[in-house]
């Protein structure tokens, strides 16, 4: 079993497909703590990468990673690079409530998001992958038949 990550030209998915059991696709970080802010996983940039990996690796060889955390990207007018920073979904939601702002339902990304001001007035954009982000990313995933991991015995 080998995890890869979506969207990687370095990586030969066919080669790993046949040479692995399994194939554990990590699906997200689209956006990631040193890019820019937006989408972790889009919808459609998530399904078209099930589509390029289904074209190399058999389907029961695929296991689907999805995500469920937030990123909080600083937003600085001086152009200095600050990475962003990692939240639970918890702790996400919980700092929407604290900063008085709401969350946001991008429609095409099909990804939440807020921004915020913090203590010293800097704008910050957050961008989250919750629950229903992953039903949504599961359909698709289940239509193709990936495996998907499980808990329990």
């Amino acid at each position: 079993m080998i995890a890869l990550p979506a969207r990687d030209d370095a990586y030969d998915y066919e080669f790993f497909g046949k040479q692995c059991d399994a194939v554990v696709l990590m699906n997200y970080d689209q956006h990631w703590l040193t890019s820019p802010p937006g989408p972790i996983a889009a919808q459609d940039w998530f399904v078209e990468n099930l589509r390029q990996v289904f074209d190399v690796v058999p389907p029961q060889k695929i296991i689907v990673g999805v995500a469920n955390y937030a990123y909080d990207w600083p937003l600085n007018t001086k152009n200095v690079k600050e990475a962003a920073a990692e939240f639970s979904i918890q702790e996400a939601l919980l700092h929407v409530e604290e900063s008085d702002t709401d969350v946001e339902f991008d429609s095409n990304s099909l990804n939440p998001h807020y921004s915020y001001y913090d203590e010293h007035n800097h704008m910050h954009q957050v961008w989250m992958l919750d629950a229903v982000t992953a039903y949504n990313e599961l359909r698709p995933a289940s239509d193709w038949a990936c495996k998907a991991p499980r808990s329990g015995g």
